[in-house]
């Protein structure tokens, strides 16, 4: 029997317009897709946990190995989030945190555009953390 796909329970389609409008200035930002589906914060929270409890536990760099770390985090957070098949408004950030390279995620929702650390689980108002400044948005 074919399962039938269950939208969420509060979703908000936004044009690509809409969506880019607040990241001017950022390098590599810019429409994949002509419309997203972006979930309410608290929801994108929910796959946040759950994501992170699929994922390996932090490892950091070695001059030998690549351990699982920050931009991991980032990429599968956000393919966590597209795995949903009703979200595709979650990206990778790269750029500085407190003056060293890091990867973290940006969300866009209904209410605005959201920072998430998807190691940790903390999240902000998009540029209101000022010790996470984004170069790029992809």
């Amino acid at each position: 029997m074919c399962k039938l796909f269950t939208p969420p329970t509060v979703t908000t389609v936004m044009s690509s317009t809409t969506v880019f409008a607040g990241f001017s200035g950022l390098s590599n930002t810019g429409a994949e897709d002509e419309w997203y589906h972006c979930a309410e914060i608290k929801q994108v929270m929910q796959w946040c946990y759950a994501c992170r409890s699929e994922c390996p536990s932090y490892e950091s760099n070695s001059e030998s190995e690549q351990g699982f770390n920050c931009d991991d985090f980032a990429k599968c957070f956000a393919a966590y989030c597209r795995r949903k098949k009703y979200s595709n408004a979650v990206w990778e950030a790269w750029g500085d945190c407190d003056g060293v390279s890091h990867a973290w995620s940006v969300v866009q929702c209904p209410d605005g555009k959201y920072e998430i650390e998807p190691q940790t689980g903390v999240v902000w108002p998009f540029k209101s953390n000022p010790n996470y400044k984004a170069r790029v948005i992809k």
